[in-house]
């Protein structure tokens, strides 16, 4: 796997080689908090072929050509939760004065991370899949988008997983 950098107006752009070197990819990419993150879209059709080798393919009944995995829903099931822990402990601080002895007197209903709600979440969370931990933004929550911290080895980690991993009947 080959990394090329180049900068475009003040944005640093990475692109990369796929195994063979036929196909490069270069992803949406941000920078939050001085660290690079990359857009990792299981319907881009270029990240398709860079992981598979095989054009992106959604016809009824084929299985080749997707990274529509479990490993990938996973990832984005974890961001989710992460995001949800995050906003559910950021309403849960106590005010001060508040006396936190008290019992509720009644059960508190679970919040979950909405428009309404996501400023009360960090801009990066860190998440754990199949024992392994990534950081990924807290943008594009309930989307099949996530946007990963940007480096050859979250890629070529991410890579192996969505190789590993079959891809889902459609």
């Amino acid at each position: 796997m080959m990394r090329a950098s180049f900068e475009v107006g003040s944005v640093l752009q990475v692109a990369w080689a796929g195994r063979k070197g036929r196909e490069t990819w270069v992803p949406k990419q941000k920078v939050v908090e001085g660290k690079a993150f990359f857009c990792l879209d299981k319907w881009e059709h270029r990240a398709v072929f860079f992981f598979t080798d095989t054009k992106l393919d959604l016809r009824k009944g084929k299985h080749t050509g997707s990274i529509d995995t479990p490993f990938l829903d996973e990832l984005l099931s974890q961001r989710n939760r992460a995001a949800d822990e995050a906003v559910q402990n950021a309403i849960e601080v106590p005010v001060d004065g508040e006396d936190e002895q008290q019992p509720p007197k009644k059960k508190k209903k679970r919040a979950k991370h909405t428009i309404e709600k996501q400023h009360l979440a960090p801009e990066i969370l860190t998440i754990e899949v199949e024992g392994e931990q990534f950081e990924c933004l807290f943008e594009g929550c309930h989307s099949s988008v996530i946007w990963l911290e940007m480096s050859d080895e979250i890629l070529s980690r991410v890579g192996k997983k969505l190789a590993a991993s079959n891809s889902k009947a459609r």
